[in-house]
Protein backbone atom coordinates (compact mmCIF):
# COMPACT_ATOMS: atom_id res chain seq x y z
CA UNK A 1 0.00 0.00 0.00
CA UNK A 2 2.93 2.21 1.02
CA UNK A 3 5.16 1.61 -2.13
CA UNK A 4 1.64 2.22 -4.49
CA UNK A 5 1.29 5.53 -2.62
CA UNK A 6 4.87 6.80 -3.43
CA UNK A 7 4.42 5.48 -6.87
CA UNK A 8 1.41 7.37 -7.48
CA UNK A 9 3.38 10.22 -5.99
CA UNK A 10 0.49 10.58 -3.40
CA UNK A 11 3.37 10.04 -0.75
CA UNK A 12 6.59 11.80 -0.99
CA UNK A 13 8.19 9.84 1.96
CA UNK A 14 7.60 7.51 4.96
CA UNK A 15 8.76 8.02 8.95
CA UNK A 16 9.00 4.56 10.02
CA UNK A 17 11.52 2.43 11.70
CA UNK A 18 14.25 0.20 9.94
CA UNK A 19 16.31 -2.45 11.41
CA UNK A 20 20.46 -2.47 11.16
CA UNK A 21 22.82 -5.58 10.21
CA UNK A 22 22.71 -6.17 14.37
CA UNK A 23 18.72 -6.61 14.38
CA UNK A 24 18.30 -3.23 16.10
CA UNK A 25 15.78 -0.96 14.62
CA UNK A 26 16.14 2.63 14.71
CA UNK A 27 13.74 5.55 13.10
CA UNK A 28 14.55 6.60 9.40
CA UNK A 29 12.58 8.11 7.00
CA UNK A 30 11.96 6.51 3.67
CA UNK A 31 12.21 8.49 0.64
CA UNK A 32 12.63 5.83 -1.79
CA UNK A 33 9.88 2.74 -2.49
CA UNK A 34 13.27 0.80 -3.37
CA UNK A 35 14.18 0.86 0.25
CA UNK A 36 10.55 -0.11 1.97
CA UNK A 37 11.45 -3.34 1.73
CA UNK A 38 13.60 -2.64 5.14
CA UNK A 39 10.62 -0.86 6.74
CA UNK A 40 9.41 -2.37 10.01
CA UNK A 41 5.68 -2.25 10.99
CA UNK A 42 5.41 -3.01 13.94
CA UNK A 43 8.35 -2.61 16.64
CA UNK A 44 7.55 -3.54 20.03
CA UNK A 45 10.28 -0.66 21.15
CA UNK A 46 10.91 3.01 21.72
CA UNK A 47 14.04 3.57 21.14
CA UNK A 48 15.07 7.05 21.87
CA UNK A 49 12.58 9.83 20.94
CA UNK A 50 9.27 9.05 20.33
CA UNK A 51 7.97 9.15 16.63
CA UNK A 52 6.02 12.20 17.73
CA UNK A 53 8.81 14.32 18.21
CA UNK A 54 10.46 13.35 15.19
CA UNK A 55 7.21 14.51 13.81
CA UNK A 56 7.30 18.15 15.02
CA UNK A 57 10.93 17.94 13.83
CA UNK A 58 10.37 17.25 10.24
CA UNK A 59 7.14 19.26 10.23
CA UNK A 60 8.24 22.51 11.46
CA UNK A 61 9.62 25.71 10.57
CA UNK A 62 7.43 25.98 7.21
CA UNK A 63 7.91 22.67 5.72
CA UNK A 64 5.52 22.64 2.83
CA UNK A 65 6.53 19.94 0.88
CA UNK A 66 5.37 16.34 -0.15
CA UNK A 67 2.69 14.42 2.44
CA UNK A 68 4.71 12.46 5.14
CA UNK A 69 3.29 9.05 6.06
CA UNK A 70 4.60 8.86 10.04
CA UNK A 71 4.27 4.72 11.15
CA UNK A 72 3.44 5.84 15.00
CA UNK A 73 2.01 3.36 17.91
CA UNK A 74 -1.18 4.97 19.15
CA UNK A 75 0.26 6.54 22.32
CA UNK A 76 2.76 8.37 19.75
CA UNK A 77 -0.35 9.25 17.48
CA UNK A 78 -2.38 10.98 20.53
CA UNK A 79 0.97 12.85 21.24
CA UNK A 80 1.30 14.13 17.82
CA UNK A 81 -2.68 15.20 17.60
CA UNK A 82 -1.53 17.33 21.08
CA UNK A 83 1.67 18.40 19.73
CA UNK A 84 -0.51 20.05 16.62
CA UNK A 85 -2.90 22.18 19.42
CA UNK A 86 0.23 23.91 20.75
CA UNK A 87 1.52 24.46 16.87
CA UNK A 88 4.45 21.90 17.38
CA UNK A 89 3.33 19.49 14.39
CA UNK A 90 1.63 20.48 11.45
CA UNK A 91 -0.84 18.18 10.14
CA UNK A 92 -1.42 19.45 6.83
CA UNK A 93 1.66 17.46 5.60
CA UNK A 94 0.90 14.18 8.03
CA UNK A 95 -0.25 11.26 7.21
CA UNK A 96 -1.02 9.42 10.43
CA UNK A 97 -0.60 5.59 10.49
CA UNK A 98 -1.16 4.02 13.60
CA UNK A 99 -0.55 0.24 14.64
CA UNK A 100 -2.57 -1.21 16.92
CA UNK A 101 -0.08 -1.75 20.38
CA UNK A 102 0.00 -4.71 22.50
CA UNK A 103 2.80 -3.15 24.29
CA UNK A 104 6.56 -2.16 23.63
CA UNK A 105 9.58 -3.89 25.53
CA UNK A 106 12.45 -1.76 27.57
CA UNK A 107 15.01 -0.35 25.32
CA UNK A 108 17.53 -2.37 27.21
CA UNK A 109 15.26 -6.08 27.29
CA UNK A 110 15.04 -4.82 23.81
CA UNK A 111 18.34 -4.92 23.22
CA UNK A 112 19.22 -8.39 25.61
CA UNK A 113 16.78 -10.24 23.47
CA UNK A 114 18.50 -9.39 20.05
CA UNK A 115 21.57 -10.03 21.38
CA UNK A 116 20.47 -13.36 22.94
CA UNK A 117 18.91 -14.65 19.82
CA UNK A 118 15.34 -13.99 20.32
CA UNK A 119 12.81 -12.13 18.00
CA UNK A 120 11.27 -9.26 20.05
CA UNK A 121 8.29 -9.34 17.05
CA UNK A 122 7.55 -13.42 17.83
CA UNK A 123 7.39 -12.72 21.51
CA UNK A 124 5.09 -9.87 21.23
CA UNK A 125 2.56 -11.85 19.58
CA UNK A 126 3.26 -14.86 21.60
CA UNK A 127 2.24 -12.15 25.12
CA UNK A 128 -0.97 -11.43 22.80
CA UNK A 129 -2.04 -15.43 22.21
CA UNK A 130 -0.94 -15.98 26.13
CA UNK A 131 -2.55 -12.62 27.47
CA UNK A 132 1.00 -12.45 29.84
CA UNK A 133 2.70 -9.03 29.30
CA UNK A 134 4.67 -9.14 32.26
CA UNK A 135 7.28 -8.32 30.21
CA UNK A 136 6.36 -5.17 28.70
CA UNK A 137 7.12 -1.24 30.29
CA UNK A 138 4.95 -0.65 33.20
CA UNK A 139 3.32 1.82 31.21
CA UNK A 140 2.10 -0.46 28.47
CA UNK A 141 0.56 -2.76 31.13
CA UNK A 142 -1.83 -0.27 32.29
CA UNK A 143 -2.35 1.34 28.73
CA UNK A 144 -6.06 1.74 28.06
CA UNK A 145 -5.58 2.64 24.25
CA UNK A 146 -3.86 -0.37 22.15
CA UNK A 147 -6.00 1.49 19.44
CA UNK A 148 -6.08 5.10 18.75
CA UNK A 149 -9.37 7.14 19.21
CA UNK A 150 -8.23 8.92 16.23
CA UNK A 151 -6.07 8.31 12.90
CA UNK A 152 -6.05 8.86 9.62
CA UNK A 153 -5.38 4.99 9.28
CA UNK A 154 -5.27 2.39 11.81
CA UNK A 155 -3.49 -0.72 11.07
CA UNK A 156 -5.59 -3.18 12.78
CA UNK A 157 -4.52 -7.01 13.92
CA UNK A 158 -5.96 -6.81 17.44
CA UNK A 159 -9.39 -5.96 16.63
CA UNK A 160 -9.71 -9.10 14.41
CA UNK A 161 -8.26 -11.24 17.21
CA UNK A 162 -4.67 -11.53 15.64
CA UNK A 163 -5.91 -13.35 12.82
CA UNK A 164 -4.93 -10.64 10.07
CA UNK A 165 -4.37 -7.39 9.45
CA UNK A 166 -6.55 -4.87 7.94
CA UNK A 167 -6.55 -1.43 7.31
CA UNK A 168 -9.41 1.43 9.02
CA UNK A 169 -9.77 4.87 8.31
CA UNK A 170 -11.09 7.72 10.97
CA UNK A 171 -10.57 10.58 8.70
CA UNK A 172 -11.36 12.41 5.15
CA UNK A 173 -7.25 12.34 4.51
CA UNK A 174 -6.76 8.76 5.08
CA UNK A 175 -10.69 7.94 3.13
CA UNK A 176 -9.10 9.95 0.33
CA UNK A 177 -5.84 8.21 0.65
CA UNK A 178 -7.51 4.80 0.46
CA UNK A 179 -10.22 5.64 -2.08
CA UNK A 180 -7.05 6.78 -4.93
CA UNK A 181 -5.45 3.32 -3.86
CA UNK A 182 -8.68 1.56 -4.93
CA UNK A 183 -9.12 0.05 -1.58
CA UNK A 184 -12.56 -0.79 0.07
CA UNK A 185 -12.89 1.51 3.62
CA UNK A 186 -15.04 0.01 6.52
CA UNK A 187 -15.99 0.57 10.21
CA UNK A 188 -14.57 -2.26 12.46
CA UNK A 189 -15.91 -3.67 15.66
CA UNK A 190 -13.44 -2.92 18.27
CA UNK A 191 -12.16 -6.66 19.79
CA UNK A 192 -9.46 -4.73 21.33
CA UNK A 193 -11.88 -4.04 24.26
CA UNK A 194 -10.98 -7.65 25.43
CA UNK A 195 -7.51 -6.15 26.11
CA UNK A 196 -8.42 -2.74 27.81
CA UNK A 197 -10.55 -4.99 29.83
CA UNK A 198 -7.80 -7.10 31.21
CA UNK A 199 -5.98 -3.94 32.01
CA UNK A 200 -8.86 -1.84 33.29
CA UNK A 201 -8.47 -3.68 37.31
CA UNK A 202 -3.94 -3.77 36.99
CA UNK A 203 -3.95 -0.01 36.15
CA UNK A 204 -6.91 0.73 39.09
CA UNK A 205 -4.30 -0.69 41.12
CA UNK A 206 -1.31 0.43 39.65
CA UNK A 207 -2.83 4.18 40.37
CA UNK A 208 -3.99 3.16 44.00
CA UNK A 209 -0.34 1.92 44.67
CA UNK A 210 0.89 5.41 43.03
CA UNK A 211 -1.50 7.23 45.74
CA UNK A 212 0.19 5.61 48.49
CA UNK A 213 3.88 5.99 47.12
CA UNK A 214 2.97 9.89 46.47
CA UNK A 215 0.47 10.62 49.60
CA UNK A 216 2.40 14.51 50.91
CA UNK A 217 5.65 15.94 50.60
CA UNK A 218 7.22 13.68 52.90
CA UNK A 219 6.78 10.73 50.64
CA UNK A 220 7.17 12.92 47.20
CA UNK A 221 10.89 13.64 48.60
CA UNK A 222 11.29 10.22 49.35
CA UNK A 223 10.29 9.19 45.84
CA UNK A 224 12.73 11.63 44.21
CA UNK A 225 15.88 10.94 47.04
CA UNK A 226 17.69 9.59 44.13
CA UNK A 227 17.13 11.76 41.49
CA UNK A 228 20.04 13.63 39.71
CA UNK A 229 18.08 16.67 38.03
CA UNK A 230 19.74 15.25 34.81
CA UNK A 231 16.57 16.41 33.01
CA UNK A 232 16.64 12.92 30.35
CA UNK A 233 12.72 12.71 31.58
CA UNK A 234 12.19 15.89 29.84
CA UNK A 235 14.66 15.56 26.98
CA UNK A 236 12.64 12.28 26.01
CA UNK A 237 9.17 13.41 26.62
CA UNK A 238 6.87 13.98 23.51
CA UNK A 239 4.37 16.81 25.26
CA UNK A 240 7.68 18.98 26.61
CA UNK A 241 8.77 21.01 23.66
CA UNK A 242 9.65 24.39 24.98
CA UNK A 243 12.71 25.20 23.83
CA UNK A 244 14.33 27.25 26.53
CA UNK A 245 13.16 25.46 29.69
CA UNK A 246 12.78 27.72 33.11
CA UNK A 247 14.10 25.25 35.27
CA UNK A 248 17.65 25.16 32.23
CA UNK A 249 17.62 28.93 32.99
CA UNK A 250 20.56 30.71 34.86
CA UNK A 251 18.95 31.10 38.14
CA UNK A 252 19.26 27.62 38.96
CA UNK A 253 23.06 28.08 38.82
CA UNK A 254 23.82 28.57 42.21
CA UNK A 255 26.80 29.81 43.77
CA UNK A 256 27.98 28.13 47.14
CA UNK A 257 27.72 31.00 49.62
CA UNK A 258 23.98 30.48 48.39
CA UNK A 259 23.48 26.89 49.52
CA UNK A 260 25.34 27.89 52.92
CA UNK A 261 22.35 30.63 53.87
CA UNK A 262 19.72 28.19 52.41
CA UNK A 263 21.28 25.72 54.57
CA UNK A 264 18.90 24.76 57.74
CA UNK A 265 19.50 24.57 61.17
CA UNK A 266 19.72 20.68 61.65
CA UNK A 267 22.85 21.82 59.10
CA UNK A 268 22.03 19.99 56.06
CA UNK A 269 20.40 20.77 52.66
CA UNK A 270 19.45 18.69 49.65
CA UNK A 271 21.32 18.31 46.71
CA UNK A 272 20.66 18.75 43.98
CA UNK A 273 18.69 21.44 45.02
CA UNK A 274 15.14 22.57 42.89
CA UNK A 275 14.73 18.57 41.67
CA UNK A 276 11.04 18.43 43.30
CA UNK A 277 10.20 21.86 41.58
CA UNK A 278 11.42 20.36 38.26
CA UNK A 279 9.13 17.73 38.41
CA UNK A 280 6.14 19.43 39.90
CA UNK A 281 6.92 22.41 37.38
CA UNK A 282 6.56 20.11 34.65
CA UNK A 283 3.80 17.77 35.73
CA UNK A 284 1.54 20.80 35.94
CA UNK A 285 2.34 22.33 32.72
CA UNK A 286 2.09 18.72 30.73
CA UNK A 287 -0.20 16.70 32.79
CA UNK A 288 -3.29 17.17 31.18
CA UNK A 289 -1.81 15.99 27.50
CA UNK A 290 0.35 13.44 28.90
CA UNK A 291 -0.41 10.41 27.11
CA UNK A 292 1.61 7.83 29.57
CA UNK A 293 3.60 6.60 27.13
CA UNK A 294 6.39 5.71 30.15
CA UNK A 295 9.27 7.36 28.28
CA UNK A 296 10.83 9.27 31.18
CA UNK A 297 10.91 5.98 33.49
CA UNK A 298 12.60 4.71 30.19
CA UNK A 299 15.31 7.73 30.23
CA UNK A 300 15.73 8.05 33.58
CA UNK A 301 19.73 6.31 34.52
CA UNK A 302 18.45 5.92 38.79
CA UNK A 303 15.50 3.92 37.00
CA UNK A 304 12.75 5.62 39.49
CA UNK A 305 9.24 4.69 38.55
CA UNK A 306 8.06 7.84 37.07
CA UNK A 307 5.52 6.51 35.65
CA UNK A 308 3.96 6.56 39.02
CA UNK A 309 3.88 9.98 39.13
CA UNK A 310 2.99 11.28 35.87
CA UNK A 311 0.22 8.81 34.66
CA UNK A 312 -1.77 9.43 38.29
CA UNK A 313 -0.90 13.47 37.75
CA UNK A 314 -2.46 13.06 34.55
CA UNK A 315 -5.27 10.42 35.28
CA UNK A 316 -6.86 12.48 37.87
CA UNK A 317 -6.33 15.91 36.40
CA UNK A 318 -7.68 14.82 32.44
CA UNK A 319 -10.43 13.32 34.56
CA UNK A 320 -11.33 16.70 36.65
CA UNK A 321 -11.95 18.38 32.73
CA UNK A 322 -13.43 15.24 31.60
CA UNK A 323 -9.98 15.66 29.01
CA UNK A 324 -8.32 12.77 26.54
CA UNK A 325 -5.54 13.85 24.77
CA UNK A 326 -5.19 12.52 21.03
CA UNK A 327 -9.35 12.23 21.03
CA UNK A 328 -9.97 14.88 18.66
CA UNK A 329 -7.90 17.31 17.06
CA UNK A 330 -10.40 20.08 17.34
CA UNK A 331 -11.20 19.56 21.02
CA UNK A 332 -8.89 22.33 22.81
CA UNK A 333 -6.53 21.42 25.94
CA UNK A 334 -7.05 22.52 29.17
CA UNK A 335 -4.03 24.47 29.20
CA UNK A 336 -5.14 26.71 26.43
CA UNK A 337 -8.38 27.77 27.89
CA UNK A 338 -9.73 29.64 30.20
CA UNK A 339 -13.46 29.87 32.02
CA UNK A 340 -14.25 32.78 34.54
CA UNK A 341 -16.87 30.10 36.21
CA UNK A 342 -15.38 26.35 36.65
CA UNK A 343 -13.59 23.94 38.75
CA UNK A 344 -15.97 26.51 41.78
CA UNK A 345 -16.08 23.05 43.76
CA UNK A 346 -12.46 23.65 44.48
CA UNK A 347 -12.10 26.83 44.56
CA UNK A 348 -15.33 27.84 46.70
CA UNK A 349 -16.51 30.38 43.67
CA UNK A 350 -13.32 32.55 44.12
Amino acid sequence: MLRQAMEKGLLGGILGYRRNNSGLIYPYLFTSKEELSQLVPISPVISGYSMATLSSWITTNGYSGERIAVLLKPCETRAVIELSKFDQVSLENLLLMTVECLGTYHVLDFIDMIEGGESPEESLLKSYYSREDDAFREACKICMYPKAPYSDLNLCFISLGGKGLVVETSSEKGYHLMEKLGFSVQELEDEALEVIGIRKERRKEFLEKSRQDLAGPEKINEFFQDCINCHNCMEVCPICFCEECFFDADRYEYVTRRFLNWSPKEGTFPLPEAKIQFHLGRALHMSTSCITCGLCQQACPKQIKLSEFFILLAEENQALFDYVPGRDPEEKPPIREFYEEELEEYTGGT
